[in-house]
């Protein structure tokens, strides 16, 4: 805290005598400086702030009542104290004094001691408050500096958080992928076995009654049946393999159009009602065509368990029932492939909305493993792509994939 010998004492009095006698009191304790009249004590006071100002009241130019509500009105000074000394001894003097902004009143003649002892009550008061406005600032420094550090730390500690809780998702895909395929190759290896016995059996029949020409025929038919199950078995395990399968240049809509051609039978024995609305010219990407086709069947088979169970509808325009539509858009949009999705079943709740991309979360109660949603998932993440989902306005599921043009 500064010293009180160090502080600055301007004397405000148009009266010599007066001032003499303020300067041989005080000059020994306190640095001081002299204004004759109100308006160079407030020029003198914005260029050098002292830290106490004695104020008389009968000036020329500008009394002291003026000379104090300049300086209280201006911001850089007023907060310094002041103390009036005048012969002005009336009450509503006193009173005004102390109304404009005065922190004492002293009447003359005055006392000298009294004058020393009121001076150095107030400079030691003033000196406080500016020691506890100075650490106050320290300790707002200090406050700041600690907020942004401990924003900082949290910020680190919401990213650490969000990166582990992306490594647990893609653990937990990572693990549902890897049962999933175990399953496949049990299966596939369950029909493969058999299905190579019978195949051989049929090479000897056929040989054997090579001269049957209508026996040969059918034949040719059975094994052609039998190549397109290990045809399918093959696929069987291709999809649940997807880090297998290499990226490679493709146009998402031929992509789609296969897999619409694929399900064609499904959907017309489930009473689904498909449009498509693709975008002309729409640019290749990079990506593996397996993994992609893997998308659109899972997301259309998702929508055809949701809609089966609702009440047949009678579609208007085509003049048939259904259990319901669904409308597949593709068009380009900032650089992305985007392909909407969007059914008329039941919508997904809030619960499921949470839950809905996460393995082995199923909405159906009594079938499905709940895998399908989290594969697509992980497929279009390891393509550097989203998918989200909502409720479309008319109440049924919205899924968008937006996939990077490379």
């Amino acid at each position: 805290m500064k010293d009180l010998k160090n502080c600055t004492i301007l004397l405000v009095d148009d009266t010599k005598y007066n001032i003499d006698i303020l300067v041989d009191a005080l000059r020994n304790d306190y640095k001081l400086s002299v204004a004759l009249d109100g308006l160079r004590a407030i020029e003198f006071v914005k260029k050098n702030p002292p830290d106490l100002i004695l104020l008389d009241i009968m000036m020329p130019v500008m009394d002291g009542f003026e000379t104090c509500q300049n300086l209280k009105a201006d911001p850089v000074t007023h907060e310094i104290p002041i103390i009036f000394i005048s012969a002005m001894d009336e009450p509503e003097n006193i009173t005004k004094g102390f109304e404009i902004g005065a922190v004492d009143y002293v009447t003359k003649p005055f006392n000298m001691a009294e004058v020393k002892a009121r001076v150095k009550t107030h400079l030691s008061l003033k000196m406080t408050q500016d020691e506890i406005k100075k650490q106050n600032l320290i300790l707002e420094d200090k406050v700041h500096a600690r907020t942004i550090e401990l924003e900082k730390m949290n910020e680190q500690l919401r990213n650490e958080i969000t990166e582990r809780k992306k490594m647990q998702e893609q653990l937990i895909r990572s693990k549902c992928l890897i049962s999933t395929g175990q399953l496949a190759v049990s299966v596939a290896h369950e029909i493969n076995s058999p299905l190579q016995g019978i195949v051989s059996l049929l090479k000897v029949m056929e040989i054997k009654h090579r001269e049957d020409k209508d026996f040969t025929k059918n034949m040719d038919m059975v094994n052609k049946a039998f190549t397109r199950i290990g045809d399918t078995v093959k696929k069987l395990l291709d999809l649940n393999r997807p880090g297998k399968e290499k990226k490679q240049r493709l146009n998402v809509d031929d992509i789609l159009d296969d897999t619409l051609a694929l399900l064609k039978s499904f959907l017309k024995r489930k009473k689904i009602d498909i449009t498509v609305n693709q975008s002309q010219n729409l640019p290749d990407l990079v990506a593996s065509p397996q993994q992609i086709g893997q998308v659109f069947m899972n997301m259309i088979n998702n929508s055809v368990e949701a809609m089966i169970r609702m009440p047949e509808q009678q579609n208007h325009s085509q003049g048939f029932y259904t259990h319901g539509e669904i409308a597949i858009d593709t068009f380009e949009d900032n650089g992305n492939i985007v392909i909407k999705i969007v059914d008329t079943g039941p919508g997904i709740s809030e619960e499921d909305m949470i839950h809905i991309f996460e393995p082995f979360y199923t909405r159906k109660k009594k079938i499905g493993m709940g895998v399908g949603l989290s594969i697509c998932h992980s497929i279009i993440e390891d393509h550097n792509g989203t998918i989200t989902v909502k409720n479309s306005e008319k109440g049924g599921a919205e899924f968008q994939i937006e996939l990077p043009v490379n």
